[in-house]
Formats: structure tokens, C-alpha cells, sequence
């Protein structure tokens, strides 16, 4: 006899899709309760990043937003439930215990005190040499990628030390500092300088730019897309709405590009899957179509900064972080790097 265990799952569904979850409902009251995502995804023992996707997700299924930043100084930070996110998580607890005769359980030990230093937003190579050379040094971060704009929020959130972005804002065409302006109110940030780094489109064979869009917009060539709130997404978007504006075809690019709707989490998984056939183009970093020899087609120079806290300038690792991001051997890493090059004043601090 095959022994099984039954689970019974209740389950609020949204157009067939999963809006929340014991799972996510739990992350809801731990958040609540501690005022904190990464505190909530520790006592829930389930990564910061899925913790992150689960609320990307129920904020797209509900069409609302869920969470929103308490702002404040030093220590004042942290994430609280919205209005509408206190009402959906009171309707599926008060549908638990009706189904359930007994209330939605929350693990007894909960983790309320950051016990190492994080690094949380987008996925770089140059930046995880920084980081084995930090290790070597006897400075650990603990990297959680999750997207240049979740990672500003962890910031925000004080959850993180130091976030990487590279935001494009498409009215100025500028990096990063327009979206620290709109979402830092309440918030000392500082800007450290970081590096260049080219964005291009990946492919199998070799094709030419047009050939590439051409082939996106007539169905002969399939998209692989970067997840939703990295920085590379909010490029690739800003790429396809400028195209179908100059051509003069009112759709959204997800309605016309196939796969567009279909997205991975780093430069890395974008070049393996147009390597492995499952998509014919992406776009990524160039360091990442040379490993699996992808044809490369530059299509972007962007900037990739790094965001603290001001309160936190002073701590040994982010000095120490900086002192490596302007050493004479990241100079030599970057020098061996495609589509990569240094500012002139790369580590520089910058107030916002």
C-alpha cells in the first residue's frame, strides 16, 4: 500500500488564475505582523525572491496594489498592507476558518532581525566578481536577484544594504535617478557611480537588426523577456512601444510578439534558453551570448549604479564596496569583459 498524505487547499482564484494561497495568505499576515518581506519570507523559511513573486503576482491578478512602503528615517522603514491588501487577506481568513473551523497557522518562531547584509536587485557578472572579491576580503553579502525596481523598493524597505539598477526613464532617456526622485520621498538615498554595460539582442543565427524585428512582428521568430520590474524589461519595452509607434501599429507588443509574455529572471537564463531552441531572441548582456556563442547585435550602452541608504555610507562593507569597485583589479576584470567599460568616476558617491 503506497502511503499519501491528503492536503485540501483553499484557494481564491481570479480568471483561473491563483490569487491567493495558504501560502501567500501567510506571507500576507506575516507582513502585517512584522512589517517586513524579508523578515515574513525568513519565518516562512521560503526565498526572498519568491516571497517578491508572490506579490508581483497578486498585485497583477487583483489589478491593485497590495503592499506599499512605510516610509521614514533611520529604522522607520518597512512594508505595510494597503487598504485593499488588509481586506483581501481578512476575506481569506475569515473563508479558512468557515471551510477549516480553525485559523490560518503561522509558523510559532519568526525572524524579526536582518542577520547578514543583503544585496537585492539586478543580476550583473562584473558585480558578482565584486562580491567573490568582497568574500576573499571577509565581507559577505547575501544576494537576492529580484529586478532593479524591487530592488530600490528593498532599499526603501531598509530590508537591503545596497541595491543595483539600471532604470532607463524613455522621456529623458536617462538612468536611474529620475525613478530614485519619484519613489524615494521621505528616504535619504545615495547614488554610488557604478559601471557601463551594453544590452544586445541574442540570437542563433546570424541576423541583422531589421531581420530581428521583422521577425518578431510577422510571428517568424519567437521572444524570450526579461521578468517584469528589471531594469532590462522596462528597456525592452521602452524598445517595442517605440517601434510599433514609428510604424504606426496601435497594439502592445505582448498582443503581436510571440513569447513575449514569457520571462525569465537573469541575463544568463535568456541566453540558455535562445541557445537551446526554446526561443530564437532575447535580450541580455554581452558577456552571456560569447559563453554560449550567440550571435550578439548591440542595441543599448546603459548605466548600472548602485543605491544605499545615506545612514548606511559609513558601514565597513559598503566602504569597503567601494574602495573594491574603484581598485585597479576590477579595472583589469572589466578590461577582459565585453560590453563593458568604467565612468570616469566609477565608486564616486553621489546625493540624490
Amino acid at each position: 500500500m503506497i502511503n499519501f498524505e491528503e492536503k485540501i487547499q483553499l484557494q481564491f482564484l481570479v480568471n483561473g488564475e491563483i490569487l491567493l494561497d495558504e501560502e501567500r495568505a501567510k506571507l500576507l499576515l506575516l507582513i502585517k505582523k512584522l512589517g517586513s518581506i524579508l523578515s515574513a519570507a525568513k519565518s516562512l523559511s521560503i526565498p526572498y525572491t519568491r516571497a517578491w513573486e508572490h506579490i508581483m503576482k497578486m498585485e497583477r491578478i487583483a489589478g491593485t496594489r497590495i503592499l506599499e512602503v512605510k516610509r521614514g528615517g533611520k529604522g522607520g522603514g518597512g512594508a505595510k498592507l494597503t487598504s485593499e491588501g488588509l481586506k483581501l487577506l481578512n476575506m481569506y481568513l475569515r473563508s479558512y476558518k468557515n471551510v477549516f473551523n480553525r485559523d490560518l497557522g503561522i509558523p510559532e518562531k519568526l525572524e524579526f532581525e536582518k542577520v547578514t547584509h543583503i544585496y537585492a536587485g539586478s543580476d550583473d557578472i562584473l558585480l558578482k566578481h565584486i562580491f567573490n572579491i568582497l568574500r576573499k576580503k571577509g565581507y559577505k553579502l547575501e544576494s537576492y536577484i529580484i529586478g532593479s525596481i524591487k530592488g530600490l523598493a528593498s532599499i526603501l524597505l531598509d530590508e537591503a544594504e545596497l541595491a543595483g539598477i539600471h532604470l532607463l526613464d524613455p522621456d529623458t532617456g536617462r538612468y536611474n535617478t529620475s525613478y530614485i526622485k519619484r519613489y524615494s520621498a521621505g528616504v535619504d538615498l545615495i547614488l554610488i557611480r557604478g559601471y557601463k554595460r551594453l544590452q544586445g539582442f541574442v540570437t542563433r543565427e546570424k541576423f541583422e537588426y531589421t531581420d530581428i524585428i521583422d521577425g518578431l512582428l510577422n510571428g517568424k521568430l519567437r521572444f524570450v523577456n526579461r521578468n517584469p520590474g528589471s531594469g532590462t524589461r522596462i528597456l525592452v519595452d521602452h524598445i517595442f512601444n517605440q517601434i510599433l509607434k514609428d510604424r504606426g501599429i496601435e497594439a502592445k507588443p505582448e498582443n503581436i510578439i510571440i513569447g513575449y509574455r514569457e520571462s525569465v529572471n537573469t541575463h544568463l537564463e535568456v541566453a540558455s534558453t535562445v541557445a537551446e531552441g526554446k526561443a530564437d531572441v532575447g535580450i541580455c548582456i554581452a558577456p552571456c551570448a560569447e559563453y554560449f556563442n550567440l550571435n550578439f547585435i548591440p542595441v543599448k550602452w546603459e548605466n548600472f549604479d548602485f543605491i544605499i541608504r545615506s545612514e548606511d555610507l559609513e558601514k565597513p562593507i559598503i566602504r569597503k564596496f567601494i574602495e573594491v569597485l574603484k581598485s585597479e583589479e576590477v579595472k583589469n576584470y572589466v578590461s577582459s569583459l565585453s560590453g563593458y567599460e568604467l565612468h570616469e568616476d566609477t565608486g564616486n558617491v553621489i546625493k540624490i
